[in-house]
């Protein structure tokens, strides 16, 4: 409180008030900084120590989220000890990582969080968690929480020291607390041994919430769905195409329009979204159904055997040609011809097969006279043509005339609603070929599958399957939870909450901070969405280095894998997300 006394009544008046409240706020900022900078109300009398430990024990005792419990604790700390950044941590044992909930305090009671996970292998907190005793960390040495940090967070601007505290719970560690200062020499015996009692009660709190989670999901992985094919999820038409979302009915509707004519169609899709399951479907439901369907994939031939391949050669045409060889065009005469990842055809062929396109013959290598073909040509890529066409790496007439009827696959997690019936069908199909007794899957396993982005589509979901019906000795599908969580993870480059979604932990509404109350050198807080865009280039500038660092080597003792501690299909995975090529980094 701050006091004016005016000797004449009759100065007040006009817009003093308004100066003296504005003198007032600039005061109350000032002592503010004065109180965190000097400490002085770091510790309470040892007589109110029982009362704000009470407090502690009230505010995390019934909270059943992690989230709530890290909250009510933020609010503790930065009320009773002014501590304005704090982190909670639960300790997941089967994935060796823990769950992390940051908090940030501002003025009053406003909070702002981020959740995220973090790995525990060689990492601060593990040295914490077995040795049981807390660590305190001065400023020198807070480029150590920094590193063992799995998005490369910074610490709060202007933090100079943090402590971590074992979160112990009658004979095991489930967590670990953070706690950051401004006060260089703020985590004194005193505190840290007052935050060990913080952390006594808070470990009650975590233990009962995990305690509670594992009850969940082991009630949730004992429901299981059987392995049966669902009515109406397969037509006779599309026997090898399973289905029931909207998406996909609109694209066999085009299938079933465009397969009774010869025209060219172009399937356009991701990678394992089926294009050649599609391309099957077209030939099968036209007129040429009884005449072959010969398939070629263009990414596949060397550039040196691609005419040979598809247009065959006279024997004697070139060294080596011994014999007359038939082409893949003469082989699908008045059958279908499909070419895939046509995006990757070499630039001087594509005149050629834009003349057999126009004109219904082909030249062999070495002969000179065409010979008549009756193809009906489809092609398939991942690639967006049209980019191509403007960089001049695909022919635009070539695209105009493959481009008469394209179909446009959408990615599977587009249709999620399909990833039940795909994840039953491949477990059908696997456990009958490898002669296993699978009969159901876990249904919180289906509810998993169906939150994966799945880059690899299809194809991806494919081998998840094939890969857990090898390893199941059982009649229920084995597919652990925590490979489940990795694998969102490295795609998704965030979190994968096992909770409701009622229990995602969401910043809280807030004003922007003014200039006169934002500390000095501190960063604007970001998003939840500017920081997942933000970890996938951090991650990129991560193992890019690396990978410089070992010449583009993978796996080995040298190798990247190695070095950024993680299996090289991970790693492997991780590059092909970010878009990253060992061929860049080879000397």
């Amino acid at each position: 409180m701050i006091e004016f006394y005016i000797n004449d009544v009759k100065q007040v008046e006009g817009n003093i008030l308004d100066y003296l409240n504005g003198i007032a706020a600039i005061c109350s900022t000032a002592l503010e900084k004065v109180l965190v900078q000097t400490g002085s109300q770091y510790l309470l009398p040892p007589s109110n120590n029982s009362a704000f430990l009470v407090d502690v024990t009230n505010a995390v005792i019934d909270k059943d989220k992690l989230n709530d419990l890290a909250r009510s604790l933020s609010v503790c700390l930065n009320n009773y000890l002014t501590i304005q950044s704090c982190s909670l941590m639960s300790l997941e044992q089967a994935s060796e990582r823990l769950r992390c909930f940051d908090f940030e305090m501002g003025l009053g009671s406003e909070s702002k969080c981020q959740a995220h996970y973090t790995e525990l292998r060689k990492s601060l907190y593990q040295q914490v968690i077995q040795q049981r005793q807390p660590l305190v960390l001065n400023h020198a040495e807070l480029g150590l929480l920094n590193k063992c940090h799995s998005c490369e967070k910074q610490l709060s601007a202007g933090m100079l020291q943090a402590c971590i505290v074992p979160l112990s719970f009658r004979d095991k560690v489930v967590g670990v607390m953070r706690c950051e200062h401004r006060q260089a020499d703020f985590f004194g015996a005193d505190v840290v041994s007052l935050l060990e009692q913080v952390a006594a009660r808070v470990s009650m709190g975590v233990n009962a919430i995990q305690l509670n989670q594992q009850s969940k999901m082991l009630a949730a992985s004992q429901e299981v769905v059987p392995v049966i094919e669902e009515p109406g999820t397969k037509s006779k038409v599309f026997e090898e195409i399973i289905s029931k979302s909207e998406v996909m009915d609109k694209v066999l509707q085009q299938v079933l329009m465009v397969a009774d004519s010869d025209c060219t169609v172009l399937i356009c899709g991701e990678t394992g979204t089926g294009k050649e399951v599609v391309a099957q479907a077209i030939h099968r439901l036209s007129g040429r159904s009884a005449k072959p369907m010969v398939t070629m994939n263009c990414s596949a031939i060397p550039a040196g055997l691609f005419e040979s391949d598809l247009f065959g050669h006279e024997k004697g045409a070139f060294t080596g040609a011994l014999n007359q060889r038939i082409g893949r065009f003469e082989h699908a005469n008045q059958g279908t011809l499909f070419l895939d990842e046509i995006g990757d055809m070499p630039l001087e062929l594509q005149p050629k097969l834009l003349r057999v396109l126009q004109e219904s013959e082909i030249e062999r290598v070495g002969r000179h006279q065409p010979i008549p073909v009756d193809v009906r040509l489809v092609a398939a890529t991942n690639f967006d043509l049209r980019q191509q066409v403007e960089k001049k790496t695909f022919r635009s007439d070539l695209f105009y005339r493959l481009n008469v009827v394209p179909i446009q696959l959408p990615p599977l997690r587009e249709r999620r609603e399909d990833i039940p019936l795909l994840a039953k069908h491949f477990t059908r199909l696997y456990a009958k070929k490898m002669n296993r007794n699978i009969t159901s899957i876990p249904a919180e396993i289906l509810r998993l599958l169906a939150l994966l982005d799945w880059p690899g589509n299809v194809r991806e979901l494919s081998n998840v399957i094939e890969r857990a019906v090898v390893l199941t000795r059982g009649n229920v599908l084995n597919l652990p939870v925590a490979e489940l969580q990795a694998l969102a993870e490295l795609e998704s480059g965030h979190m994968l909450e096992l909770e409701p979604l009622a229990a995602e932990p969401q910043p809280q509404p807030q004003s922007q901070p003014t200039p006169a109350s934002q500390p000095s050198g501190s960063q604007p807080q970001t998003t939840e969405a500017t920081n997942r865009t933000e970890q996938p280039s951090l991650e990129r500038d991560r193992i890019v280095q690396i990978l410089k660092e070992t010449n583009g080597i993978v796996a080995g003792p040298r190798g990247a894998a190695n070095r950024l501690g993680l299996k090289r299909t991970t790693l492997l995975s991780r590059m092909q997300r970010l878009g990253i090529s060992t061929k860049t980094f080879i000397r």
